[in-house]
C-alpha cells in the first residue's frame, strides 16, 4: 500500500467522547426512610463537593503527549494533501487510482480521496462473492457488483430507508427534497456495503461514489446544496 494508502484512517470520526460522558455534579442520593437523614449522607456530601471531575485520572506522560502531538500533526498534513487535491494543487491524475473519480461535485477536502486508497473499499473488492462473479476484483468500488442496486436505484433505496435509524434510534425519513433524501440513504447503503456496521463512528465515502450517487440524484433548484461531510456533526450528509 503507498504512503497514501489508507490516508483517512487517521481522520475517522468517533461521537464518543469523555466530555459529554460525564455529567457533572449529577449524583445519585442514598435511598433511606422519609424524613430520616443519616450522618454518613453528610459525611458523603462533604467528600463529594471536594472531588474535582477527573481528578483520579493518570496525568499524561511526556511519551504519551510527544506521541499525540505527532498523530495529530500526521492528521494535520494529510487534510492539508486533500485540501490540494479539492482546489486542483495537485491533480485528478496524481492521486486518482480507480480512474473514476472527479472533484465536480465535491464539498470539502475529506471527501478527496480514491476508494483504492482506502483499505475498506480494497478488501470489499477481494471479496470471494465478487471473484466468483467477475473472475478478478474490479479496478473501482462502484464497479462493485452490488453498487449499482444498493446505492443508484431509487426503489431500492426508497425500500431501505425504512430500516435505516438515527443515532437516537429515531426513524429515518424525508424532510427534504426526495433527490436529497435519496443521497442521504445512498451514502448509508454504501457504508453498508463496505463496512458493515459502523456504530457512533463515521468514514467519508471515496471521490469516485460521492460523485456517482450525486450525479444520479442531483439538486433540483438552486436553492437546494449538496451537503457534504463533517467530521464534528452527527447530522446526515445530504
Amino acid at each position: 500500500m503507498s504512503d497514501t494508502s489508507s490516508e483517512l484512517d487517521s481522520l475517522d470520526i468517533s461521537e464518543e467522547d469523555s466530555e459529554y460522558n460525564f455529567i457533572p455534579g449529577h449524583f445519585f442520593p442514598v435511598e433511606c426512610e422519609p424524613g430520616v437523614s443519616s450522618e454518613s449522607d453528610f459525611e458523603a456530601d462533604e467528600n463529594i463537593r471536594g472531588v474535582e471531575p477527573y481528578s483520579a485520572e493518570p496525568l499524561a506522560d511526556e511519551n504519551w503527549l510527544e506521541e499525540y502531538n505527532k498523530r495529530q500533526e500526521e492528521k494535520k498534513q494529510k487534510l492539508e494533501k486533500l485540501k490540494d487535491r479539492l482546489v486542483g494543487k495537485e491533480t485528478i491524475k496524481n492521486w486518482c487510482k480507480c480512474g473514476n473519480c472527479n472533484v465536480k461535485f465535491l464539498q470539502n477536502a475529506y471527501e478527496c480521496c480514491c476508494c483504492r486508497d482506502m483499505e475498506g473499499c480494497v478488501e470489499v473488492l477481494q471479496d470471494k462473492w465478487v471473484i466468483e462473479e467477475l473472475e478478478k476484483p474490479p479496478q473501482c468500488i462502484t464497479l462493485h457488483p452490488a453498487f449499482k442496486n444498493t446505492c443508484l436505484e431509487r426503489w431500492s433505496l426508497r425500500l431501505s430507508a425504512g430500516k435505516c435509524r438515527k443515532i437516537d434510534k429515531r426513524a429515518y425519513h424525508q424532510t427534504g427534497s426526495e433527490e436529497a433524501f435519496m443521497r442521504s440513504v445512498a451514502y448509508r447503503e454504501f457504508t453498508h456495503l463496505v463496512y458493515g456496521v459502523l456504530g457512533k463512528n463515521r468514514i467519508p465515502l471515496p471521490a469516485c461514489s460521492y460523485h456517482a450517487i450525486r450525479e444520479k440524484f442531483q439538486a433540483k433548484d438552486s436553492v437546494e446544496r449538496f451537503r457534504g461531510f463533517q467530521e464534528d456533526e452527527s447530522e446526515d450528509q445530504l
